[in-house]
C-alpha cells in the first residue's frame, strides 16, 4: 500500500534450518513520510514526477479558470477557513482493508494574498488475515504559509509547510510478535489553486520537498537485529479539500 504498508517477510537459514524472519515497516502520511529502513524510502522518482507533472496540469487547468473570474473588489477582511480531506476520509471508510485516515485544514487569512496553515492528521489501521494482525497509529501536525499570487484568498497559490509526525505499529504473525514507533517530518513546497463561492471553498495542491525519519522497534523473532534506525528521502503530497469560512 502506498499510504502505510507492513511487510513480513520469512526466508530459510541453509545452515541450520531455522526460520529468520525481517520485518520492513514504512509509512506515508499526507505529507509525512516515516521510513524504518533507506530501501523503504526509495521509492520511484519517475513516478513521483509523473503524478506532479499531472497534478501541476490539473491546478493549471482550474487555476486558469479562477483567474477568468472577476476580481473581487472592497476591504480585506480577515477570515478563518476549516477544511475537510474528502477523499481519504471516504474512501479508508468503506474499503476495509485501507486505513483510515482523516485531516483537517485551518486557513488564517491575515492580510490580502497571505494566510497561514495549521494542517492536523490522523491515520487509523487495523487489519487482520487470519493469521497476522496489524495496528496501526499515526498523527501528524503541519504548519507553514500560503501566498495568493492574484487575488485576497483565491486562485493560484504558493505553499510551504514544515511537517512533523509520529507512527506506531504492532504486528503479530503465527506467534511472533514486533513492534516499531518513532518520528519523522520534512519540508514541502506547493503549487495549488483555491475556488471559492461565497462561505464555500475549495482547494487542490501538490507538494514536493525532503523528508527524514527515526524509528525504534524490537521482535520476539531475531534478538540480534539493529533497535533503532533513520533515513532521509522525497517526499510526496497531493491534497484536496471543502471548506467553510466563518
Amino acid at each position: 500500500y502506498e499510504i502505510t504498508s507492513l511487510i513480513v517477510a520469512s526466508n530459510t537459514n541453509a545452515a541450520n534450518r531455522r526460520s529468520v524472519r525481517t520485518i520492513n515497516l514504512y509509512f506515508h502520511g499526507a505529507p509525512t513520510y516515516i521510513g524504518l529502513t533507506y530501501k523503504s524510502l526509495a521509492f520511484s522518482k519517475q513516478g513521483i514526477m509523473k503524478k506532479f507533472a499531472f497534478g501541476l496540469m490539473v491546478i493549471a487547468l482550474l487555476g486558469t479558470k479562477a483567474a477568468a473570474q472577476p476580481q473581487q473588489q472592497g476591504t480585506f477582511l480577515k477570515h478563518s477557513t476549516y477544511s475537510v480531506h474528502p477523499v481519504t476520509l471516504i474512501v479508508g471508510s468503506a474499503v476495509e482493508i485501507l486505513p483510515w485516515m482523516v485531516t483537517v485544514t485551518y486557513e488564517n487569512n491575515y492580510a490580502e494574498q497571505k494566510s497561514w496553515v495549521f494542517n492536523p492528521g490522523m491515520t487509523v489501521w487495523n487489519l487482520t488475515d487470519g493469521v497476522s494482525e496489524l495496528a496501526f497509529f499515526g498523527i501528524e501536525v503541519n504548519t507553514g504559509p500560503r501566498y495568493y499570487l492574484a487575488k485576497p484568498s483565491s486562485g493560484v497559490y504558493l505553499q510551504s509547510l514544515l511537517t512533523l509526525g509520529y507512527a506506531n505499529a504492532d504486528v503479530s504473525s503465527g506467534g511472533d510478535e514486533a513492534s516499531a514507533s518513532g518520528f519523522g517530518g520534512g519540508l514541502l513546497g506547493y503549487v495549488g489553486t483555491k475556488g471559492k463561492w461565497d462561505k464555500i471553498s475549495m482547494f487542490i495542491d501538490v507538494g514536493l520537498g525532503y523528508q527524514f525519519s527515526g524509528m525504534s522497534f524490537n521482535t520476539s523473532v531475531n534478538s540480534n537485529l539493529e533497535n533503532s534506525v533513520s533515513g532521509t528521502g522525497l517526499a510526496f503530497d497531493i491534497n484536496f479539500g471543502i471548506g467553510y469560512s466563518f
